[in-house]
């Protein structure tokens, strides 16, 4: 959305639903030899956890371990187009207009999901959550608030795996705090922020080192212009940050091509501050992604859960993984071996 006054009020108007208080409300729902390809559960994951929360219904990615109704390669398709011709694309786009028919089928006699709540909304004659603003808002968190997530899970798991010192470490951590009685099953996310310092260090490196969005978050110069680091940019330029560039930066991240989750509890307080001011995967000021905490949530859960049960092995070690940058910056190539621990 360009116009700030519009953005302003959507945001306020959305906001309930992505506060973390919101969010925790749904936190009671719900041995393998072969490799597996564990990228592809990260997606089957984070897309049935956004089903839930915005119609509470999952899709049926984790039940039936598939790309269900091909809404991932959809969702691909989108953003190889998206990411060369934005202009008219959420328009245009055939897959949003069956989107739109399905969304008013759904049942919304439900526990209080997002359709719910913002039906209410537009029920009760809300400028801000017309028919559109709804269709929309739900169907953005369906395409920005899966791949994103299970793009920094995968770069978790991958590096962990490239890094058996920081893998077990992790794991130890994990164990230490269940056997001190400090965690419950499943893992809250209450108790993953209290008593798994080393694990939010893990997740923060791990979006760190790759970044979920691979181009960057555009701005548009208000008329009149501005200046912008000691330069006038005139009024409409596209300006924009990559997090790429802001969280590879050597002076705030020394050694940045390195997997060091140490770096967020062992630095000074004025180091950690410059790394936080320009840690940028969930953007920043007023269009920092109200979705975050969803994503830490899944993340801090399920993270753990994971390692408490099973023993993790990347299958090939010496194996590079492919990215493909479309915007989004997905990963292919995370295969592990997969056992249960006693």
């Amino acid at each position: 959305m360009r116009d700030p006054i519009v953005h302003r009020e959507s945001t306020k108007i959305l906001a309930n639903a992505y506060s973390p208080t919101s969010l925790l409300a749904y936190e009671p729902a719900h041995r393998r030899e072969k490799p597996i390809d564990l990228g592809a559960w990260m997606s089957y994951y984070t897309f049935d956890v956004i089903g839930q929360l915005s119609f509470s219904k999952m899709f049926g990615f984790l039940e039936k371990g598939c790309d269900v109704d091909r809404i991932i390669e959809t969702i691909d398709i989108i953003l190889t187009y998206a990411s060369q011709s934005v202009n008219g694309w959420l328009v245009g786009n055939t897959s949003l207009r069956k989107g739109r028919r399905r969304a008013r089928s759904l049942d919304i006699e439900s526990r209080g999901d997002m359709l719910t709540k913002w039906y209410a909304l537009n029920q009760n004659g809300s400028q801000w959550m017309t028919t559109k603003h709804l269709v929309a808002h739900l169907s953005a968190n369906v395409y920005g608030g899966s791949d994103t997530t299970s793009i920094a899970l995968r770069s978790i798991f991958y590096y962990l795996g490239k890094n058996k010192d920081k893998m077990r470490k992790l794991v130890e951590e994990i164990d230490g705090a269940a056997a001190a009685g400090n965690l419950s099953q499943p893992v809250s996310f209450k108790e993953a922020n209290m008593h798994l310092p080393y694990l939010n260090a893990v997740i923060k490196e791990g979006m760190r080192i790759h970044p979920s969005a691979g181009l960057i978050y555009e701005r548009y110069v208000p008329s009149g212009g501005d200046t912008i680091c000691g330069k006038y940019i005139p009024g409409g330029t596209v300006v924009g940050i990559n997090p790429w560039v802001t969280q590879y930066d050597p002076e705030v991240f020394p050694d940045p091509e390195s997997f060091i989750p140490e770096r967020w509890l062992d630095s000074t307080e004025e180091q950690l501050k410059r790394m936080e001011q320009s840690f940028f995967n969930f953007s920043a000021g007023s269009r920092t992604c109200l979705g975050r905490h969803i994503a830490m949530i899944e993340m801090s859960k399920m993270i753990p859960e994971l390692l408490r049960r099973f023993e993790l092995i990347l299958t090939y070690p010496d194996r590079e993984w492919e990215t493909r940058n479309v915007w989004l910056v997905k990963q292919k190539g995370v295969i592990y071996n997969i056992t249960k621990r006693s």
